[in-house]
């Protein structure tokens, strides 16, 4: 039997093999996650689970650049006092 590792709930819900979630309640096909227990990875899943978790997330994340933005791609910002600011510039 699984539980929850937070509350020992044992109502829990897998929607991806190895990746569980805490359930308030489930009626039939509607179910009530509790945000309150963080959701969690069983401790034996197995190495094919895993790599099918990151392969479904890396599915649903967009590509996003986490880089440091570039000096040229600074511009001050004049505040109301006469105090400048550096602001990045919005993508368009």
């Amino acid at each position: 039997m699984i539980r929850c590792p937070t509350c020992g709930n044992d109502l829990v819900y897998s929607p991806i093999p190895a990746l569980y979630f805490c359930l308030e309640r489930m009626n039939g096909d509607n179910i009530k996650i509790r945000t309150q227990c963080k959701p969690w990875i069983s401790r034996d899943a197995s190495a094919a689970d895993l790599l099918a978790l990151t392969d479904n997330i890396a599915k649903l994340a967009p590509e996003l650049d986490v880089s440091r933005p570039k000096s040229h791609e600074m511009t001050p910002i004049v505040r109301a006092k006469g105090r400048s600011r550096a602001k990045l510039d919005s993508p368009v």
